[in-house]
């Protein structure tokens, strides 16, 4: 790991990289741009924490994880509006402080492809330019915290900023109408530009 180190910039990874360890580039405050292979599967717990400095990066498609505060506090750091097609697992705060370039600015959203089999809304805490979630898989789990733990009230507060566009019956409508942690639903049949 490089973690803290404090002299690069650019970072061009192997091709043949399936995974960025934990910590590995953490709190670099002069790194700018990182060159993903196409191969990468993984983006360990904290592997950008806090890389302030970071501008460009686009997320390979090969990509099945982005775990806990993968890119924690990175404000400057822009990501491409589209998350990954084999995208599984999003961890908590992964994240936070960064934003999205969307296609369409007057409805920013970001589509959570039917590979999701599990989504924690914490994963999008902090973002301050998303307004929704577009859920293809009408099946997926939502993870919610315990009501009296450490992420309860994040959770909540993201649960309610965050509109969410579903399938009709979906655990997605489910979710959104229970009032322990209330969302906006809407039918993904209703919007032409969802189908």
């Amino acid at each position: 790991a490089v973690s803290a180190c404090g002299k690069l910039t650019k970072v061009v990874l192997p091709e043949n990289l399936k995974e960025i360890g934990k910590y590995a580039f953490r709190g670099d405050t002069s790194l700018t741009e990182v060159q993903m292979p196409k191969t990468l599967e993984v983006i360990a717990p904290s592997a950008f924490e806090n890389c302030t400095a970071l501008t460009s990066l686009e997320l390979p498609d090969s990509l099945k994880v982005i775990d806990t505060k993968a890119f924690y506090g990175n404000n400057k750091l822009k990501l491409n509006g589209h998350l990954p097609a084999s995208i599984q697992t999003i961890g908590p705060e992964a994240f936070y402080r960064v934003k999205f370039n969307y296609d369409n600015l007057n409805l920013p959203y970001l589509e959570i492809p039917k590979t999701m089999q599990e989504l924690d809304l914490l994963a999008f805490k902090g973002i301050s330019n998303l307004s929704g979630l577009v859920i293809h898989n009408p099946e997926i789990i939502f993870k919610i915290p315990a009501a009296n733990g450490f992420y309860s009230s994040s959770f909540k507060t993201v649960a309610s900023q965050l509109w969410l566009y579903g399938h009709p019956g979906s655990t997605t409508q489910t979710f959104a109408e229970d009032p322990a942690h209330p969302s906006q639903f809407y039918s993904i049949e209703e919007c032409p530009l969802f189908k």
